[in-house]
């Protein structure tokens, strides 16, 4: 996601994405090819629209990789928007700007990155889904300029 000149782009209003799957006994791989775009379907014009985002599933461990296909440095503000689900209950402790640990019921999860996490909201803040009892901290991930951004969720049950 990203703002120019007060126009949001996104891949939600991405009509073309490409998505595949694979899959091996411990270990489920999506591959998504994607574009930001405005509302009107329209991509960015300096051409920083594309994007390869993997998702590598297993039992206890998301990891996001997201392979900006040309270098950003001209394009700074370019982010990957993660809602993390939470229990307004549960303890939110955010140890860096590459290190989050939030509370669950049964143990933690714990965010990673090699770029920067961002919050969305305050402190104590979260926004809420159209899910009737949903609500979620927004982070926002700060891609780098020149390389693959990776994003790693790894939860630890209290029995860990």
């Amino acid at each position: 996601e990203t703002e120019v000149e007060g126009t949001k782009y996104t891949n939600l209003y991405d009509l073309k994405a490409k998505i595949r799957a694979e899959s091996t006994d411990n270990e489920i791989i999506c591959k998504a090819s994607i574009h930001l775009c405005n509302e009107q379907l329209e991509s960015l014009s300096n051409g920083f629209s594309d994007y390869q985002i993997t998702y590598q599933f297993r039992s206890k461990t998301l990891k996001i990789i997201i392979d900006p296909l040309r270098d950003l440095s001209s394009q700074k503000d370019i982010y990957f928007i993660l809602p993390i689900i939470v229990d307004s209950t549960k303890e939110v402790v955010e140890e860096s700007a590459k290190w989050v640990v939030l509370g669950k019921e049964n143990g933690r999860l714990i965010l990673n990155t090699n770029s920067l996490f961002i919050r969305d909201t305050k402190k104590d803040e979260t926004i809420f889904n159209v899910v009737p009892g949903v609500s979620a901290i927004p982070y926002k991930i700060r891609l780098k300029e020149k390389w693959t951004n990776v994003i790693t969720l790894t939860f630890e049950t209290k029995n860990d």
